[in-house]
């Protein structure tokens, strides 16, 4: 728990904003993005919504994800949990509000105890999903006596608006956040597809505690009340606006971490990282974390990646972090549907220092080398996406660097593309447009390089490798390490 908590909650209830500290704080962020690591899938059912962990007393870790039902994994870290056997721990309950399922979102340990919590689960009913997504969204407390093992389903909390046939409504996809005093939930509102917040007292979440925030005070009743759309704080007070959320805290800081995936439809986006330090007013780091080409929902043979749920969990289970998160998420390759949906893990390190310019980088993405050796001919991959296989069929080869996120003057777009020829594959990084006039078939935008040497950077270069490899890949090294012939100098990566 964090020991700020009661001036916030004074701040709070005097229904003013005192958002200054993170606005400040905002552009002396630097952020670094580390490889990402699949851990579960292709599965099609699960992964439909954000992870989120409890850590156990013996040092274990459970973790939940769901798809209706809520299933439970088990293991000595977040990340090699997922990998093992599921349980299911809750489903939908027939003629109620939750009749269509429920998925455990997140929880909130009772306050004196180390074994009993609270859980928030996302419940729908009216769902015919067939007819445009059709499904009526709202949340529910769910306890536990045995630190997660079993849940048991106590009532509904959050509830908003009526249900709408051949489309989405209600209020739901939320996550959680708490002070000494309240836990606070942050949901996605699908009228608007605005987010909004609601709070109870952290000792007693039950019907009938929970409060939405709207016109500056936590005045609305959870079920059925109306909210005011959570903002940036901008010049122009934007709503956050359209996409899955997820909240976390950085405790050093007493900071609300927000994560959300600002891209629809084939547009070039990103999943974005925000603060707050009044718990509904939030600051947003102006590059994005990671790299979108959209998000595609319905899905063809054209679409690119689908980044979904991103989430943040503390490196040591639940919300809670300091200096670094694990950033998890769904992932669809492109072209693939929701049969074969993969989850994601990545570590994410924030680091504060001097201002940075509006022109300087401030969020770096890893550019990782993946290797497999076991395979003829030997396969390798150069991406700052997911690699299927990784860990087993791939090696990780180490990182080359750090793209950037977003354009900068001096700088260039990269794009990764494979080939469209049988047998061994060729998966190749050159500047973005490239790709199709060369035969290749676009997969996605890797990131921003500089076109020339800049403090703190390195250089990369493009190779082939006509035997070793029989396919191109990207090197540090002028020689490309004795396994192919340098076919030219990309440009320059962030060495740190």
């Amino acid at each position: 728990m964090l020991r700020k908590a009661l001036l916030t909650a004074c701040l709070l209830a005097a229904g003013t904003s005192y958002a200054q500290t993170a606005q400040t704080d905002i552009g002396k962020f630097q952020i670094r993005v580390g490889r990402p690591f699949i851990t579960r899938g292709p599965v099609s059912n699960m992964l439909d919504n954000p992870l989120n962990t409890i850590k156990l007393n013996n040092g274990q870790f459970r973790v939940y994800s769901s798809g209706g039902t809520t299933y439970r994994f088990q293991g000595i870290d977040s990340w090699g949990a997922t990998a093992g056997q599921a349980y299911p721990v809750l489903g939908p309950v027939a003629n109620s509000y939750a009749s269509c399922g429920l998925w455990l979102n997140d929880t909130s340990r009772v306050p004196g105890s180390t074994v009993s919590y609270y859980g928030f689960a996302h419940a729908e009913t009216e769902c015919n999903y067939a007819n445009g997504g059709q499904t009526f969204k709202s949340t529910a407390l769910v306890q536990s006596d045995n630190e997660g093992g079993t849940w048991r389903l106590s009532g509904q909390i959050l509830s908003g608006g009526a249900p709408v046939a051949g489309t989405q409504s209600g209020e739901g996809d939320c996550t959680a956040a708490t002070d000494n005093y309240y836990v606070y939930l942050y949901c996605l509102r699908t009228s608007d597809f605005n987010l909004i917040a609601a709070r109870a007292p952290i000792d007693n979440p039950i019907p009938g505690n929970w409060y939405k925030f709207k016109d500056g005070a936590w005045s609305q009743a959870g079920l059925g009340g109306d909210a005011s759309p959570l903002r940036y704080t901008d010049a122009l007070r934007s709503p956050i606006g359209f996409g899955s959320a997820s909240v976390s805290k950085w405790t050093s800081k007493n900071y609300v971490t927000l994560v959300n995936n600002e891209s629809s439809g084939s547009a070039r986006g990103g999943v974005y990282i925000s603060f707050s330090d009044n718990f509904v007013d939030f600051s947003r780091v102006p590059q994005p974390i990671l790299v979108t080409d959209g998000a595609e929902w319905i899905r063809t043979a054209a679409s690119g990646d689908l980044i979904a749920y991103p989430s943040g969990i503390g490196l040591n289970g639940g919300r809670e972090w300091d200096g670094g998160f694990l950033l998890t998420y769904t992932f669809l390759e492109p072209g693939e549907d929701f049969q074969r949906r993969f989850l994601v893990f990545r570590e994410v390190y924030v680091f504060q220092g001097g201002q940075v310019g509006a022109q300087d980088p401030q969020v770096g993405i890893e550019l990782t080398k993946w290797v497999a050796e076991g395979t003829v001919p030997r396969g390798i991959r150069t991406t700052t996406a997911p690699v299927q296989g990784n860990y087993a069929q791939y090696a990780y080869g180490g990182k080359l660097g750090y793209v950037m996120s977003a354009s900068l003057p001096g700088t260039i777009a990269l794009e990764e593309c494979v080939s469209y020829w049988p047998g061994t594959a060729d998966h190749l990084v050159t500047w973005d447009g490239t790709c199709a006039g060369a035969g290749y078939r676009r997969l996605r935008t890797i990131g921003w390089i500089y076109t020339s040497p800049q403090p703190n950077t390195v250089a990369i270069y493009r190779c082939w490798s006509p035997s070793y490899y029989k396919s191109h890949y990207v090197s540090t090294d002028a020689a490309c390490e004795g396994r192919g012939d340098q076919e030219f100098l990309l440009g320059w990566v962030l060495a740190s």
